[in-house]
């Protein structure tokens, strides 16, 4: 009788393992074996979640400050259910603090459906693709989620990229080119290419998007020969590679700036970079208060794409006006526009706050170069 309960206990146990694992998703992907979540939207709809998926290997130690190398394979499966870390980032707009990771190079997918795997020639979705913005300083994959685009039978994928002087610190030369963080997304689009069709998304239908500095970034990626290809479509709202503050100037007098506040050499650029490379990166990406102008204000954009030097691998040589007059960039459909009240958020302590109202008339002479950009562009004798 004993022989007999344990024997019934030890299948109740296995059906209910087997249970639970049945119910939750899994895809075979490049990687391996990932397995997601269903989760309910809007309208309890219910869609398929995989969260956290890395896309490549933490860009850490020896290769920060360097191009992304794709994630290493995994054995067994991979447990995407949980939100990924940002990258590692001090937030200028709301709270003012450092949080993130360095290791953050992971992307999300939200589908309605997974293919069944019977069907020889499964129809397959449209995918949408969602570039964060943040200044090229700040944000994550998780601004935006699938709650209202998955209304819709289509696939969602958001990812991070490297922001700051992690994604956009530049020497200006071989050593460190720049747009790390472009480089970032490029990869992120070559995962979607090789990986989409296991989540029923069509790789031959792929429409990037984004909004303020994701905005620009995708701009970027219809002028970049890195990125020809990887999309087919392209939704760039208020921001293009064309705004002043979408590209930045004297790159490496910024990065020489860091390093002699954390005791680097600043006259070598590999020394500087390897020196860099063995400070904690906390402390690099906090010295943002190092470029403070007027009372304490700090500039929303300080490190963000540059023109690289001719390479095979410059994400961006030329001008993008050039790029844009000559028509060199990927020819695709494109929709240019704008969100409501974009900017807003660079305003509302002035609207808010009488001090700040106060503030911005006190240091209108300081502050004005900065918020037009002419604090670095323009001509020194024009200055004053």
């Amino acid at each position: 009788m004993y022989f007999i309960s344990v024997f019934y206990y030890f299948l109740f146990i296995c059906n209910f393992y087997l249970t639970e694992s049945s119910i939750q998703p899994e895809v075979r992907i490049e990687q391996g074996i990932v397995r997601g979540f269903y989760r309910k939207i809007i309208n309890n709809r219910e869609i398929v979640a995989f969260k956290g998926i890395p896309y490549a290997k933490p860009p850490e130690g020896k290769h920060r400050f360097k191009e992304s190398i794709p994630a290493s394979p995994w054995i067994g499966v991979y447990n995407a259910t949980r939100a990924p870390p940002a990258c590692l980032q001090l937030d200028l707009f709301l709270t003012k603090t450092l949080h993130g990771s360095e290791d953050c190079l992971y992307i999300n997918v939200y589908t309605p459906k997974l293919p069944d795997g019977k069907t020889t020639n499964p129809e397959l979705l449209d995918v949408l693709v969602y570039i964060h913005g943040g200044a090229f300083v700040s944000g994550s994959s998780e601004h935006h989620g699938p709650s209202l685009l998955l209304q819709k039978d289509v696939v969602f994928v958001t990812f991070n990229y490297r922001v700051g002087p992690l994604g956009f610190l530049s020497t200006e030369d071989s050593v460190v080119p720049g747009n790390n963080g472009l480089k970032d997304q490029v990869l992120a689009l070559k995962w979607i290419q090789k990986n989409i069709a296991a989540f029923g998304g069509n790789p031959n239908s792929v429409t990037i998007g984004g909004v303020s500095a994701g905005g620009a970034s995708c701009h970027y990626h219809l002028l970049s020969p890195l990125s020809k290809g990887l999309f087919h479509r392209a939704i760039c709202m208020s921001g293009v590679a064309l705004n002043p503050w979408a590209a930045a100037e004297k790159s490496k007098e910024k990065a020489m700036v860091i390093a002699n506040d954390l005791g680097c050499p600043v006259n070598d650029s590999l020394a500087m970079i390897n020196c860099l490379r063995n400070r904690p990166a906390e402390h690099i990406v906090s010295l943002a208060k190092l470029f403070a102008f007027g009372r304490d204000s700090v500039p929303m954009v300080i490190f963000a794409p540059v023109i690289e030097p001719p390479s095979p691998t410059a994400f961006i040589s030329d001008l993008p006006i050039n790029i844009v007059k000559e028509k060199r960039g990927s020819d695709v459909p494109v929709i240019f526009s704008f969100t409501l009240d974009e900017g807003l958020i660079g305003t509302i302590d002035i609207l808010t706050k009488p001090e700040a109202y106060v503030d911005m008339l006190k240091y209108w002479d300081e502050l004005t170069p900065h918020i037009l950009d002419f604090n670095i562009t323009a001509p020194h004798e024009k200055k004053n």
